[in-house]
């Protein structure tokens, strides 16, 4: 019995593991911007773009998305590169422009995450 325990035991760990290598396959990297106000309120509907340089940043070229922002002031992008990223938030005439919101070296798939704080 025990040794039946034990390779049932045995046996699920290996699955577990080739789950978790599969798994890592198909999650790609993903940046998750949550977009907040001055005071901290979640801003539904603000629209969030990604620039993989500082020049494009500056003059808004090359961007990625833009994306709107749920309910929760939360917007995800996904299949990005293990790169740095400037992040352009912009609801009516609050945004987050020339505030250095840049996203160091996102970490290769995984679920990377980043508030910004619009004025």
């Amino acid at each position: 019995m025990k040794r039946v325990v034990l390779l049932a035991s045995i046996f699920m760990l290996c699955s577990a593991f080739v789950g978790m290598q599969e798994a890592s396959k198909i999650i790609k990297t993903q940046l998750f911007v949550t977009v907040v106000d001055d005071i901290g309120n979640a801003q539904v509907g603000a629209t969030v773009t990604l620039y993989p340089t500082k020049e494009d940043y500056e003059n808004k070229t090359n961007g990625i998305g833009p994306k709107k922002t749920n309910k929760k002031g939360k917007v995800r992008f996904l299949g990005l590169d293990q790169s740095s990223y400037y992040v352009y938030a912009k609801k009516g005439k609050k945004d987050n422009l020339f505030k250095g919101e840049k996203v160091e070296n996102l970490s290769r798939k995984k679920m990377n995450r980043v508030s910004i704080v619009i004025e």
